[in-house]
């Protein structure tokens, strides 16, 4: 039986929310993985313990929130004390305790987010709306089913979190005059997954993966994007690709050396970079590319 959103969690995620770091015992291990799949937190050892922290208060309570079924966090953490103290709960608390059955298998973060660097008009549910979040910010769609763009817009997937909300740090690689729509979907489900792919197969635009320049990435595209949606993927490149690799790390093509590689035959644009990859014996992290600082005008 998977695990509930019990006292413990709620407490540490409210205290993750405050504080912004936890130690790792404050909260259940399912918990945790979910958050880290999410990308909402780091974790780092310290001594026998670890320390969880988050630089997404806000996101963490918004999933707080979604995992509650509630807004009102404070009043559910009542709920769940009176519970624990054999207090019969009032109707609206019992109402809110129906929540606590949700396990942490449930897509509490079913749709995708976006992001721009430029402005960029989409339509969802047949009206239109400009998309043009401030640095650190994103839009989340809870159904992408219902959002349309115009096929002249590049759909950009962005493998790294981190990245794709600091987006406006990479504009530099985007300044050829072109609408670029960044996504990135929510890693904690197949079915939102399903959902994400089930809409770039939907639409007709040109997608470009922008993803770690390591074997991994590579392999993600070609498994995940070139072989669903053909022709019109592509996975991106910078023209210093071969300098980057050479001054990249080790220890990442070190940890991804027993992963399968991926079949360049199926895109051979990809060949060169990870021929790069395999003769430096090194990968690049998409966070090298940043200049911070650095936005469209």
């Amino acid at each position: 039986m998977k695990e509930k959103l019990n006292l413990k969690d709620l407490r540490g995620l409210l205290s993750l929310i405050e504080e912004r770091s936890i130690l790792g015992s404050a909260i259940s291990k399912p918990l945790l993985e979910t958050l880290s799949k999410e990308h909402l937190v780091s974790v780092k050892r310290k001594g026998r313990s670890y320390i969880v922290r988050t630089s997404y208060p806000e996101m963490v309570r918004g999933f707080a929130r979604r995992l509650a079924g509630t807004d009102d966090l404070d009043s559910y953490l009542s709920a769940l004390v009176g519970q624990q103290a054999g207090i019969k709960p009032s109707r609206t608390e019992a109402a809110q305790l129906v929540n606590d059955t949700k396990a942490f298998g449930t897509d509490v973060m079913r749709g995708i987010r976006l992001n721009t660097i430029k402005p960029v008009t989409v339509s969802y549910e047949g009206k239109e709306s400009v998309i043009d979040p401030l640095p650190g910010i994103c839009i989340e769609i809870d159904e992408q089913a219902h959002l349309d763009v115009d096929p002249e817009i590049i759909v950009v997937g962005v493998e790294n979190y981190a990245t794709f909300m600091r987006i406006k740090d990479y504009a530099h690689l985007f300044q050829d005059g072109k609408p670029y729509l960044f996504t990135y979907r929510s890693t904690g489900s197949k079915d939102s997954y399903g959902r994400w792919i089930d809409w770039l197969k939907r639409i007709s635009n040109h997608y470009i993966h922008f993803g770690d320049l390591d074997k991994g990435g590579l392999k993600i595209y070609i498994d995940s994007f070139r072989s669903v949606l053909g022709e019109r993927a592509e996975f991106f490149i910078p023209e210093n690709y071969e300098e980057l690799i050479r001054n990249g790390s080790t220890k990442l093509w070190n940890n991804q050396f027993a992963q399968a590689a991926p079949d360049v035959t199926k895109d051979p644009r990809i060949k060169p970079l990870f021929e790069a990859i395999e003769k430096y014996h090194k990968s690049c992290e998409q966070e090298k590319l940043a200049r911070p600082g650095k936005t469209a005008t």
